[in-house]
């Protein structure tokens, strides 16, 4: 079997912070695949610099609203009182929603609404519990992100250092600066060339051969089908050596096309289709402020969530929750949902999710426990008791 050269773009590596553990078997296999000659890793330093430069950008969201996650006084007398739970909205990190202390933060809702009943008299109490509660979530969190022994720490380094790491020199920072100049791909809409750079490695040292780019964004991809590699792009491959290049946008179906095997499995694959849709809008979205947008009662994390459950299929105008063709309309952002699932997507109204606890589909309209943390559970799970 020959030897497959691939390159792995940082959103891939950044999604598996996002994913469950079960998906580390991914990597796993990976690392297997390098080992024994089979695949040919390339590592350009600029996906090595993004890397390390937005790991910890995957939970910024999280780690802010849990620190100012506490329950206030709306007004207060000996007799009774009356409380004002947190408006904030929380998703819950995939990786951490199995973790103990997330657990005793839903244990904690549930008394939360004995104290709006009035049966608990002590908000105090309520908080330390929370505070310690909070601090928990928080070490174990910058455990699995930071700590270089955790296991998914662990198995990024192994593959960073099996990897080939090619030189980056002054010739290809220019020749990306230009490219972005003439507003060749691939490219970002806020005119940034990281991705030329990548670009511009690959094609000055590793045009020899077959390459495949595994990438979860749409800036490699073809403008009329993101399953495809840009035609730009893959006109300038083949001007250079004639040899195939191809886009996977999802690393699990890369690796079962690889191995011809089912290798990782379909909820694995699924999940990573999610958090990838999750992690390109909120990068996108990370700078603007919808205060004056949306109303701040409205789930802004469950909305991101809800147009998890849109992706597009294979770049046609099919909406991947109802299933129904549509006309794009060229004023709107997102475009993988027809106008009614859009609609869900702004308002928060019901759309189709994945149950955090069975794992289920299910279709329903975004949930806030007494907290304000946001949860994914189907009406079975969520009328089951803790």
């Amino acid at each position: 079997m020959r030897i497959v050269r691939i390159v792995i773009d940082t959103n891939i590596y950044l999604n598996f912070y996002r994913m469950s553990k079960h998906s580390l078997a991914s990597l796993t296999s990976l690392v297997k695949l390098i080992k024994t000659k089979k695949i040919e890793l390339v590592l350009p330093k600029q996906i090595e610099d993004e890397f390390y430069r937005d790991k910890n950008i995957v939970s910024k969201d999280f780690i802010s609203n849990l620190k100012k996650l506490h329950v206030k006084n709306k007004s207060y007398s000996d007799k009774n009182i009356v409380l004002k739970n947190s408006e904030l909205n929380i998703e819950i990190p995939t990786f951490l929603r199995s973790y103990g202390g997330i657990k005793k933060l839903n244990v904690l809702s549930k008394k939360l609404k004995k104290i709006e009943k009035g049966k608990i008299k002590s908000i105090k109490n309520i908080n330390e519990k929370l505070e310690k509660i909070k601090k928990d979530i928080l070490l174990e969190h910058n455990k699995r992100i930071s700590n270089p022994k955790s296991e998914i720490n662990f198995k990024i380094k192994q593959i960073f250092d099996l990897a080939i790491k090619p030189i980056e020199d002054e010739k290809i920072l220019q020749k990306a600066y230009f490219r972005t100049l003439r507003g060749n791909p691939p490219r970002k809409n806020n005119n940034s060339f990281e991705d030329a750079i990548i670009w511009e490695t690959v094609l000055e040292n590793y045009s020899d051969k077959k390459l495949v780019i595994i990438s979860g964004d749409s800036d490699f991809s073809s403008e009329t089908n993101k399953e495809k590699i840009n035609e730009f792009l893959e006109r300038e491959w083949k001007n250079q050596n004639e040899k195939e290049i191809k886009l996977f946008t999802n690393f699990g179906e890369f690796i079962n096309s690889f191995t011809r095997k089912h290798t990782v499995k379909d909820e694995i694959i699924e999940e990573e289709k999610r958090v990838s849709v999750i992690g390109n809008v909120i990068k996108s979205i990370s700078d603007i402020d919808y205060s004056n947008i949306i109303n701040s009662k409205s789930v802004i994390v469950g909305s991101v969530d809800s147009l998890a459950n849109c992706v597009s299929v294979n770049g046609l105008h099919t909406c991947s929750v109802c299933g129904k063709p549509f006309k794009r309309d060229p004023g709107v952002i997102y475009q993988n949902e027809c106008p009614n699932c859009r609609y869900n997507f702004i308002t928060g109204i019901g759309t189709y999710k994945i149950c955090d606890v069975c794992q289920k589909s299910y279709y329903g309209e975004n949930t806030v426990n007494s907290l304000g943390i946001l949860e994914n559970k189907c009406p079975e799970c969520r009328n089951k008791p803790f």
